[in-house]
């Protein structure tokens, strides 16, 4: 019986550089980290039968890949497009063979990299949807089919790209996340504040103004309403980052500001949307 977070690797030579062939197996199996995802285990069953092919180049001792396998079984949330960056770096350690709890370490920091560069680059993405659909609706369905297909290759690509250079730089990685631990736990907790800030204020106006978005999609106000959340965003963030940085406010405050910020900007658009129809 294999305990995990007790044992230890048996063989505790350094393995052999994954090939290309395997790095590929890997990432296209990426694509399934979220098929078994649950509330117990987040994604570890997509993500340990991902990594599997990388795991058993690793460790040839029988025992030792068991135990690599019943670890990447713990609770694991990566987010979706960067999932291959931190399978990267975990591969790149674990050719080191080192302690499993250094390995946790290593995992737990670079999933929440790779989900917290997932949503950056799902926001990213957002405007040129909105975009798109403000010219599907005008009749140039031709937009659709064009984006759908950029973002199609663009993520498939970015699966590949990520592996290989969060295993080709993992152990660096690694080893400068762990020196300055301390500061990115400070940078997390001020990032996640203000891009809290950012993502209420946008979703809660673009619910409460959606009515009003579609009615004037067709008039060319769509693009209007796409600036003035992005000028929503943009302001929040600077003013949260601001208060933590300068004035010392507490997370609680901020969340307070947001909500209230949140409240007015919903009740603005309402308003203005009523007074439209």
């Amino acid at each position: 019986m294999v305990v995990v977070g007790i044992a230890s690797y048996q063989d505790k030579n350094e393995a052999y550089p994954l090939d290309k062939k395997t790095l590929n197996q890997i990432a296209l199996r990426s694509f399934l980290v979220k098929a078994g995802k649950n509330a117990e285990t987040g994604e570890s069953v997509g993500w340990a039968w991902a990594m599997a092919p990388g795991l058993k180049k690793i460790h040839t001792n029988e025992d030792d890949y068991k135990l690599a396998l019943g670890h990447h079984l713990e609770y694991v949330d990566s987010g979706y497009y960067l999932a291959p960056f931190a399978m990267g770096m975990l591969l790149a350690m674990e050719q080191q063979k080192p302690d499993l709890e250094t390995l946790r370490s290593v995992r737990t920091t670079a999933a929440s990299a790779a989900k917290s560069l997932s949503g950056m680059l799902m926001c990213l993405a957002l405007p040129g949807l909105l975009v798109t659909l403000a010219q599907a609706m005008n009749g140039n369905t031709a937009s659709v089919i064009v984006y759908a297909a950029v973002m199609v290759i663009a993520s498939v690509w970015l699966r590949f790209a990520s592996l290989r250079i969060g295993y080709s730089r993992g152990t660096r990685i690694a080893e400068k996340t762990a020196k300055n631990m301390t500061a990115l736990k400070k940078a997390a907790v001020a990032g996640g504040a203000f891009m809290l800030g950012a993502v209420i204020a946008v979703s809660t106006a673009g619910m409460s103004g959606a009515a009003l978005m579609l009615s004037n999609a067709a008039a060319g106000g769509l693009s209007v309403m796409i600036a003035v959340r992005a000028f929503i965003a943009l302001g929040m963030t600077m003013l949260l980052l601001y208060l933590l940085e300068r004035k010392n406010w507490s997370l609680g405050k901020c969340a307070l500001l947001v909500l209230a910020a949140a409240a007015v900007i919903a009740c603005f658009v309402i308003l203005t949307g009523s007074a439209a129809v």
